[in-house]
């Protein structure tokens, strides 16, 4: 059978932001729409366009609010996660979709907030969710939920919780390190990762295994670390690059290797897109936690979903670490937790025919209404 070809399309909302988007499957097949993270593409999502598409299904892989052929906000509450909600259900609308013709959402690393977002504010449109890398956790968090849950999702959700709320000992951010930079440091943190893009871009789409999680030190490759970001800054050196000397980055001297994750075609995808646009805009989602907050604390049901959820993490992900989101259940009343597959933070471009595999039995099992007809007489 034919692989489906990848159709690109472009969608400007009523609030005048605009979406472009990549398309397959038939016209008449039920959705599912991909919500990538940073810092990436709706090509993130390539290898599940193709297979779902031929599954049946109409695929839709938006670029996210601030990344490729979509609206770059200059303003960094543009890329708060209501911004982004609004604008998938707007896609979502424009694509024929409605609380009679729901949609099965899938979201990965930043993508997976604003499909959570989704769900716990517009149940009526989700038939299922499907996340990637980042769990959930429900209404937001105040320091004495943060203290009340580290036991269950250890201490990482009480320093989150200490530069969120603006408060707390940030010294001791820790894994969050990262997160803090960019509130103290924005300017700095975008200018290193600027200053050589597809050295950056070889940097950052990486596999990862267990020596490196083994190290400790934050890495989900070998040459990124979300550890110490404050600490490299005041040095002199990278912010997010380590093991690569700050003139190299600035000046495009020893270069990278490619990893074979992607492809050679692929790399030169990302490469354009942020040669294009900057990485600005997508650094400038984790500038708002603050109205982010106060747009979680008004979700439906508390909070809490009851769709089906399917969530899939990764044993080699130094930040989103499965043991994070132990309690999902509290907040998720039809959960399907996947064993973590083998591979670190790009889930899907890592393992792709895993990731469709454990997608499509969750659909199968969970969603057996919406299966595709036509995949049952193959």
């Amino acid at each position: 059978m034919a692989e489906p070809p990848l159709t690109e399309h472009t969608v400007t909302h009523a609030s005048g932001a605009r979406t472009f988007y990549l398309a397959s499957g038939p016209s008449s097949g039920k959705l599912m729409i991909f919500c990538h993270g940073w810092p990436e593409l709706s090509h993130s999502w390539r290898h599940q366009l193709v297979f779902f598409g031929l599954c049946g299904f109409r695929c839709i892989a938006p670029d996210m609010r601030g990344y490729g052929r979509s609206t770059v906000p200059t303003d960094p509450r543009g890329c708060s996660n209501e911004r982004c909600v609004e604008d998938m259900t707007s896609l979502l609308a424009h694509l024929g979709g409605s609380a009679d013709n729901k949609a099965v959402f899938v979201g990965h690393d930043w993508g997976a907030p604003i499909v959570w977002q989704l769900a716990s504010h517009y149940p009526e449109l989700c038939h299922a969710v499907i996340n990637l890398s980042v769990g959930y956790r429900g209404a937001p968090l105040t320091e004495e939920k943060a203290v009340a849950a580290a036991p269950k999702y250890g201490r990482y959700t009480e320093k989150l919780w200490q530069f969120r709320a603006g408060g707390g000992n940030a010294d001791a951010a820790g894994p969050v390190d990262y997160q803090v930079a960019y509130i103290e440091h924005f300017d700095e943190m975008v200018r290193d990762l600027e200053a050589n893009i597809p050295q950056t871009v070889k940097a950052i789409f990486r596999r990862s295994g267990p020596e490196l999680l083994a190290a400790g030190d934050g890495r989900f490759t070998e040459f990124i670390s979300t550890y110490d970001n404050r600490a490299r800054i005041a040095a002199g050196e990278n912010a997010f690059l380590v093991n690569v000397p700050k003139s190299s980055a600035a000046a495009g001297g020893e270069d990278l290797e490619r990893d074979d994750m992607i492809t050679e075609a692929d790399m030169h995808k990302y490469i354009e897109a942020m040669q294009r646009t900057g990485l600005r805009a997508g650094c400038s989602w984790y500038l708002n936690h603050d109205v982010n907050a106060i747009y979680t604390a008004q979700s439906k049901n508390g909070g809490v979903l009851e769709m089906p959820v399917l969530y899939i993490s990764s044993s080699y992900d130094a930040v989103c670490k499965p043991e994070r989101y132990a309690g999902m259940g509290d907040f998720c009343t039809n959960l399907t937790k996947a064993e973590p597959l083998p591979c670190g933070h790009w889930i899907q471009q890592e393992m792709p025919r895993e990731t469709n595999g454990l997608i499509a039995q969750f659909l199968a099992m969970q969603c057996a209404e919406i299966w595709p007809a036509q995949m049952a007489k193959q």
